[in-house]
Formats: C-alpha cells, sequence, structure tokens
C-alpha cells in the first residue's frame, strides 16, 4: 500500500469528493481531475491505496446509499436516482443491486422490513400478534435503556475542526489506528491531556461488508489549522444532530447506537442522507476504573 503522503492526501480528498457528489452525475476524468492527477495515474493509485477499483466504489457506495433509503424510508423511490447515476432503466439498476446483494431493491426492503418487526412466523398461524407485541417491548425495552445510561437531546452543533486518518476493514483494529493518530500528534504538539478523539462511521455494517467499512480516527483539533504530513485537515459542518452524551463501557456501544436510532424514528426524526454519525470521546477509558468512556453518540437529522 503506498505511503507517500501526497498519495494519500489525494486518496483521502478524492473519498470526500465522491461522497459528496454520489446523488448525481460522477465520472473518472471528473474525480481525478478534482485531485490533480490523470484518470490513468489515479485509478491506479486509488486502487492500490483502497484495494477497491474507483467505479466499482462509486457503483458500491451508491447501492449501500440506496439500501440505507430503503430501510429507513418505506416510500423511497429510486426512479430520480436511476438515470443520474447512468443506468438507462430500472431494470437495469435493479440487476446491479441484486448482484451486490442478491435480492432485487424491493425484496431487500421488504425482507429488511420484516426482520426488524420480528415477524419470523407466518401470518396464518396466528402468533404475528404475539411476536409484534414482543418487537414493540423489545423496542421499548432499548429506549429505557439508552435513556438510563445517557442524556439525550437534539443540538445544532458547530464546526468541528479535526486531523484525521482513514481506517478501512477490520473494527477491532480500530485501537491500533487510535494509537498510531496519538503517536503522530504528540511530538507535532497536537495532542494534549485534554484533547478529544472522534470516530466518523462512512458506511452502516447492516449494508457494507466489514472488510470496506470506512472510518475516519480523528483528533478534534482546537481550531482550523494546518496539518503536518501524516494525517489530514477535516472540518466538520455540524448541522442538527441528536447526541446522547454519558458513561458507557465500549461493549455497550452497538446496543446504545442501535437505541439511540430507534429513539429518533420513534420521536419521528428523519436521518441526514450523506452526512456522518459519529462518536467523540472525551476521556481514555484504559485509565478509568470500570473501563467507561465518557462519550458522545451524534446523529445528523434534516
Amino acid at each position: 500500500m503506498p505511503t507517500h503522503p501526497h498519495t494519500i492526501k489525494a486518496v483521502e480528498k478524492a473519498l470526500r469528493y465522491i461522497e459528496s457528489r454520489l446523488e448525481g452525475p460522477l465520472e473518472l476524468a471528473e474525480v481525478a481531475r478534482a485531485v490533480g492527477y490523470s484518470p490513468y495515474h489515479f485509478h491506479r493509485i486509488f486502487s492500490a491505496v483502497t484495494h477497491e477499483g474507483l467505479g466499482a466504489y462509486i457503483l458500491r457506495k451508491r447501492l449501500e446509499r440506496v439500501a440505507i433509503k430503503l430501510l429507513m424510508h418505506p416510500q423511497f423511490s429510486l426512479t430520480p436516482y436511476i438515470y443520474n447515476w447512468g443506468f438507462n432503466s430500472p431494470a437495469a439498476f435493479s440487476r446491479a443491486f441484486k448482484r451486490y446483494y442478491g435480492l432485487s431493491p424491493r425484496q431487500f426492503q421488504k425482507e429488511a422490513q420484516g426482520k426488524s418487526k420480528l415477524e419470523f412466523y407466518n401470518r396464518k398461524n396466528g402468533k404475528v400478534g404475539l411476536i409484534q407485541e414482543a418487537y414493540v417491548c423489545r423496542v421499548n425495552e432499548l429506549i429505557e435503556s439508552i435513556m438510563e445510561k445517557t442524556d439525550i437531546t437534539v443540538v445544532q452543533l458547530p464546526e468541528t475542526h479535526l486531523a484525521y486518518r482513514t481506517h478501512i476493514g477490520d473494527c477491532n483494529n480500530l485501537g491500533q489506528s487510535f494509537n498510531a493518530l496519538i503517536e503522530w500528534a504528540v511530538p507535532h504538539g497536537l495532542f494534549t491531556p485534554d484533547s478529544k478523539m472522534a470516530l466518523l462511521y462512512h458506511d452502516s455494517h447492516k449494508v457494507t461488508a466489514p472488510e470496506k467499512i470506512r472510518h475516519s480516527v480523528c483528533l478534534v483539533l482546537p481550531q482550523a489549522q494546518e496539518v503536518p504530513p501524516g494525517a489530514e485537515y477535516l472540518c466538520h459542518r455540524g448541522g442538527r444532530h441528536i447526541v446522547a452524551t454519558g458513561w458507557l463501557h465500549p461493549s455497550e456501544l452497538e446496543k446504545t447506537w442501535t437505541a439511540l436510532f430507534l429513539w429518533m424514528g420513534e420521536n419521528q426524526y428523519a436521518f441526514k442522507d450523506g452526512a456522518p454519525s459519529f462518536e467523540v470521546y472525551v476521556n481514555d477509558p484504559n485509565t478509568h476504573p470500570q473501563g467507561l468512556c465518557h462519550m458522545q453518540l451524534c446523529i445528523p437529522i434534516q
């Protein structure tokens, strides 16, 4: 994997460029031009860094965005996206989606909704009412658990300045990426005992293969500034967010995120497509007697 700072910087810039323009026409030449490379050269370095061709990456991200929309918006219409993305018909798009997920978009949505409601029994056996009741109880239980452990607010977050590195793949190695970022920051005078760390989620494990999930491992900066080689600068634009603040053990995170998204749905807030959810860490859990971390879980909303 290339490690030259200029190469990494170009790929980081391309990832941000692609993410901000997924819902319109997007060509290799355009992305390459945006980062200052020829299409041929940039395609090679992008593949070397991400282990995925640029065209395949753009297609995957678009299909995953559709999958998320199908999960969260029952009345979502595919039509406006299909032609913008270069497909000549809904059938062509459906075939691409099915190659990736093994189901057509509508089959995917139907199956996902069925699982989310715990309807694993045939309606004819008379048990659906019991299953739906169990689902409601489970939702209430999860929401009650997060409200006991965190304070949930809906706020307008300000801009946040970050130094970050991209982590692609195994989530179990995120700790190593954080340690490497801190080791980079210390000699540059960017890390202090009061520094906060953050993790941005660019993908969802519900629709993205584990080896392709992308995170941004971040150090929160006090202000906008030039970042030395070895990391990249990012200004997170802020905006309206649901924020859950509390002391949590790392083992509780998955359950807490699930509960927070359920809280969002039950309170009729809508997720803001294309913006990352993220965590902010105020302390190092390794220094806490019970291994707890004082953190914020943030979901962007419309």
